[in-house]
């Protein structure tokens, strides 16, 4: 059995290797060292204070002085940029955080009790679903009267259920586990065989979903921003840095246009690491029957022969 570990855990590393070493993963990962480098170190970077004030170069475009321009009230664009990405970065981890605690307690009860506490959990969380994502969040944001710690628990509120759901799915397709039954068998409590034995041998879907979740997250806060509900007006968050500078767009392009370009690529870079996650921890997740190139993998078809066409709808009626 340790030499069947050793084994698989070699393989998983070389394969991790691999993959990090394409160009879209070394991009992924430059990407996210940078921006957890700007969140942490911002302060040290920055040439300026992000609320330092200099009137007298207001509506400066790029120069020497202010690498990326300064806005309205002559505050560095670049500085501003940078400690917009402590509000992204801590904003993400606040909103999954709340949704991985909240999914996943809900989904396990609920998967793992089942009958009528499966039922009630899951009309609740049904109850979440039938709204779309972004409308229940400004609804709940301005119930709770707009700001940062508003936006976060309504982004949170909206995000928790897909958690619940998928964990529901491992949950019932783990419980039933031969190990599973036979920690049953020998007397284990509920509360430790749901943790120990089922939820830590089905989280990996759950942090390859949350990895991928991560750029949406900083996306949708920063939306909620941008129309006054999430970061306060004036504060160097990304979204409200975009609202600020809408109204100069003409004439001071560049106050809007680079917080926007740095949501834009922190997004992707986040996309992209979540990628290569689900790819080294799930590598098989990707295969497909009704994708040709998955159809090619499941059949043993080589790269340049033509897959075989799936049969007609009408063929398969009986």
């Amino acid at each position: 059995m340790h030499l069947s570990a050793a084994r698989d855990f070699r393989a998983r590393h070389r394969r991790a290797l691999k993959l990090a070493s394409r160009p879209t993963s070394l991009v992924a990962i430059a990407g996210v060292v940078l921006l957890l480098v700007a969140a942490v170190f911002g302060t040290l970077i920055a040439p300026y204070g992000s609320s330092k004030l200099d009137l007298a170069h207001a509506l400066q475009g790029p120069s020497m002085r202010h690498f990326l321009g300064a806005d309205e009230l002559g505050r560095d664009v670049f500085s501003r940029l940078i400690a917009g990405a402590r509000y992204s970065v801590v904003s993400a981890a606040s909103v999954l955080t709340i949704a991985l605690v909240v999914g996943t307690l809900v989904g396990a009860l609920a998967g793992y009790f089942g009958h009528a506490v499966d039922e009630i959990l899951m009309r609740i969380t049904d109850v979440f679903l039938a709204f779309p994502s972004l409308v229940l969040a400004l609804a709940i944001s301005v119930t709770l009267g707009g700001g940062l710690q508003s936006a976060i628990l309504a982004i949170g509120a909206v995000w928790w259920p897909s958690y619940a759901r998928l964990v529901r799915g491992q949950v019932l397709g783990t419980k039933s586990n031969d190990y599973v039954e036979a920690a049953r068998a020998l007397g284990v409590r509920n509360t430790r065989l749901l943790v120990v034995h089922i939820l830590r041998n089905c989280m990996t879907p759950v942090l390859v979903q949350l990895t991928l979740d991560i750029g949406n997250v900083l996306v949708t806060f920063a939306g909620l921003s941008y129309l006054g509900l999430g970061a306060a007006p004036g504060s160097p968050e990304w979204g409200a840095t975009i609202s600020d500078g809408q109204i100069y767009i003409l004439t001071a392009w560049w106050i809007a246009l680079f917080p926007g370009l740095a949501l834009y690529l922190a997004a992707l870079v986040l996309n992209l690491a979540g990628e290569l996650v689900g790819d080294i921890l799930m590598p098989g997740r990707s295969t497909r029957l009704g994708s040709d190139a998955g159809r090619r993998r499941r059949f043993g078809l080589r790269r340049g022969a033509p897959a075989k066409p799936s049969p007609p709808r009408e063929a398969l009626d009986f």
